[in-house]
């Protein structure tokens, strides 16, 4: 399946759902949550990426800005994502503290590989 294939078919769970159902727990729907999440693996797999490029050569202060700022986007996105975990696997919150793992991993000075 591509991408395209599965971003349509998640626009569609979540418009059959919202058709069966009046409760609207949040408004970012399931499907758009999960294409976020894929979303943001593929950024931290284009950070990482760049910063082994960024290691390998001398940088110019552009690049160095540049890469600062994808760091402070990613670190942003991440938090957001984590703030959408508890409308969408609410679950997940109890299940991660009673295996005693961080709850949350924004905080992680490598944006590019904090666990999601």
């Amino acid at each position: 399946m591509t991408e395209v294939q599965v971003t349509l078919e998640l626009v569609q769970e979540d418009e059959d759902c919202a058709q069966q159902s009046s409760i609207n727990v949040h408004k970012t729907q399931a499907g758009k949550f999960v294409k976020m999440g894929l979303d943001l693996e593929d950024a931290q797999y284009k950070l990482r990426n760049e910063l082994q490029e960024y290691i390998k050569k001398d940088a110019t202060a552009q690049q160095s800005l540049t890469l600062l700022d994808h760091w402070a986007v990613l670190r942003k996105s991440i938090t957001v994502f984590e703030e959408l975990h508890l409308a969408h696997m609410p679950a997940l919150f109890q299940f991660l503290i009673d295996c005693k793992e961080d709850v949350f991993d924004s905080d992680n000075n490598n944006p590019e590989d904090a666990k999601l």
